[in-house]
């Protein structure tokens, strides 16, 4: 979002409009050897979700003089279902709901392995299907990265002399996600299943260096470092200036912090010895598991279930939870509370009931005699006021006279 793609295919279709007369004449030249009868139209299909179809209207009125282009929404109950009138719009705009709804896939073509070739004959009756388009675009078009849906096969069978795909999400499940889009892009040979999977998708190096030259090859992208043709920036951009504020924590939050540094430093030690005895098969008392819990880095923190689920007997994501708190306690030591209250109850044996809880709920400050008024942290005591986040750090300090200073 923000990155001015939709900004950027509009320049390209008002481009292209000034080199109308010779763009018909490639085409019409073009549909006379595919010898198809099919309605022939010089404008843009796009393709989005449909909390965008509105957001594409409102960008072309905004920045096209009113007039230049013709857009259509093709949405609702009420759309035009007429192949002719449609194609005499510049631009029409549609879902790929609508594009999944409008054009059936037959059952041999859900098989991802089998290529879903475009034929004239095998398509159903659909206006969007049966106008070959000067130009496709897909925004957002990771919608289509699974090639089994319906709307990604539905995608493919669209027809048109030029096809972009608009996307800012990158390839995150696997390569498939990308094939889907060589195959929408008709990138062939490898819009084939069989010949990506051979060629690009073996998990070898040549197959890796294939889709290096791939994405090379078909990914458009503009850096900010780019200059146009006058040798100018494409945008100004202000220069980024980084300072780097190195600051001494104040007593009371080194001192918290070498207490935790010094449990982190004695568990990655355990660790490390752990790791040694399971040649062996004796593992001994494992104390980095003791030290995650004070932390409610155990069973309770979601990340570390997830990875004890998934690996059981891991430990080594409670190393990377011992850096987390070496962090947030840099940062504030309000970060640490949460951590600190259930494991302050737990080694100091507290356990009140309901009311007696309610009946020690008070406004004013606690003696500095009550117990609730410490937490200690591996063994040490430290006031509790220090985990409030009302107490000023030493970074928001440094901050506030940042700021008075500007």
């Amino acid at each position: 979002m923000g990155l001015g793609k939709t900004l950027t295919m509009i320049a390209l279709i008002l481009a292209q409009k000034c080199t109308e007369k010779e763009k018909e004449k490639k085409l019409d030249l073009w549909m006379s050897k595919q010898g198809s009868i099919d309605t022939c139209s010089h404008g843009t299909l796009i393709v989005c979700p449909a909390s965008l179809i509105h957001h594409w209207k409102k960008e072309v009125e905004k920045y096209v003089k009113h007039g230049k282009l013709k857009v259509y929404l093709y949405h609702g109950p009420n759309r035009i279902k007429n192949a002719s009138i449609l194609s005499q719009n510049e631009i029409v705009i549609t879902t790929y709901s609508i594009l999944a709804k409008e054009i059936p896939v037959q059952k041999e073509e859900v098989d991802v392995a089998k290529d879903c070739l475009v034929q004239d004959k095998s398509l159903p009756f659909c206006p969007l299907a049966c106008i070959r388009w000067a130009r496709i675009i897909l925004d957002e078009a990771h919608n289509i990265k699974n090639p089994k849906v319906q709307a990604s096969i539905a995608a493919c069978k669209l027809r048109a002399t030029a096809r972009w795909a608009v996307t800012g999400t990158p390839i995150q499940n696997n390569l498939l996600d990308m094939y889907s889009l060589l195959k929408f892009l008709r990138c062939s040979p490898f819009d084939e299943f069989k010949v990506w999977k051979s060629q690009v998708d073996n998990n070898t190096r040549k197959g890796g260096e294939r889709l290096i030259i791939l994405t090379k090859s078909l990914l458009l992208r503009r850096t900010k470092d780019q200059l146009d043709s006058s040798g100018k920036p494409l945008i100004s951009l202000p220069q980024r200036c980084v300072q780097v504020h190195r600051l001494k924590l104040s007593e009371d939050e080194q001192s918290v912090y070498d207490v935790l540094f010094k449990r982190s430093r004695s568990t990655l030690q355990s660790f490390l010895k752990h790791q040694e005895t399971l040649h062996t098969g004796y593992s001994g008392d494992n104390s980095l598991t003791m030290g995650a819990q004070q932390f409610k880095m155990g069973q309770q923190d979601s990340s570390v279930k997830m990875v004890k689920d998934r690996f059981p007997g891991s430990t080594t994501i409670h190393i990377l939870s011992l850096l987390l708190r070496l962090r947030q306690c840099c940062c504030h030591l309000s970060l640490l509370k949460v951590a600190l209250d259930q494991a302050n109850m737990n080694s100091e044996g507290i356990s009140l009931s309901m009311e007696e809880q309610l009946s020690a709920l008070t406004l004013s400050e606690p003696e500095s005699s009550d117990p609730l008024s410490m937490v200690k942290l591996f063994g040490t005591a430290f006031g509790a006021d220090l985990f409030e986040m009302t107490k000023q750090s030493t970074k928001i300090s440094h901050l506030l006279e940042e700021l008075k200073g500007i």
